[in-house]
């Protein structure tokens, strides 16, 4: 994701270069539109404003948006946890840091919901933009949620366990000192029998 960045900020620059022939903006364009293309992970280019300026394909199918309806569209619109408010202190946070890693759920165009990482980085072009990087961790959230569930369900077998093997030992116990008690009682009575019967 790291290196993603980089090459976006450097294709970035390239076009600053370039644009200012013909040629050189359709280059750049090309090569441009060809990492877009080629991108595993969703991707976005958003403004100061929260506003995407640039999707690639991958984030169109995850969402199920077309980067039509995505173009210029505010990213609170996909994330339902976050309101436009702390979306915007989020993206000042961002723009003061530089970069940042984090977690949100995601709205699809069904109204679905799915877990994506995102990785961000600040660029000081243009009045400023923010490239980011989205990982559906859909799949992975779900694995996490069922290895909880059944180390939850585990332990509790356990604390179970537990218990039911401490009432045995309890009881085992309890027998124990019962039979103890039995026998002593029946040795003293057979010592007060003998003891009569010889004074007899």
């Amino acid at each position: 994701v790291t290196s993603g960045i980089i090459l976006m900020a450097l294709v970035w620059r390239a076009a600053k270069v370039l644009e200012r022939t013909e040629q050189g903006r359709q280059q750049t364009d090309q090569q441009y539109h060809s990492i877009l293309k080629t991108a595993i992970d969703g991707f976005w280019l958003v403004d100061v404003d929260g506003v995407i300026v640039e999707v690639n394909d991958a984030y169109c199918r995850m969402s199920g948006y077309s980067r039509d309806e995505l173009l210029h569209m505010q990213i609170s619109k996909l994330e339902p946890t976050e309101s436009a408010d702390e979306v915007k202190r989020h993206m000042e946070r961002v723009m003061r840091m530089g970069s940042d890693r984090f977690e949100r759920r995601h709205r699809r165009k069904d109204g679905s919901l799915y877990d994506v990482d995102i990785s961000v980085q600040y660029l000081n072009l243009d009045g400023g933009v923010v490239v980011c990087f989205l990982q559906d961790i859909t799949q992975r959230k779900q694995a996490e949620e069922i290895l909880r569930q059944s180390k939850e369900r585990l332990e509790h077998h356990v604390r179970l366990r537990t218990v039911q093997l401490e009432d045995s030992n309890h009881e085992l116990t309890r027998e124990i000192a019962e039979r103890k008690q039995a026998q002593e009682a029946l040795r003293t009575s057979e010592e007060r029998h003998r003891s009569v019967t010889e004074s007899a």
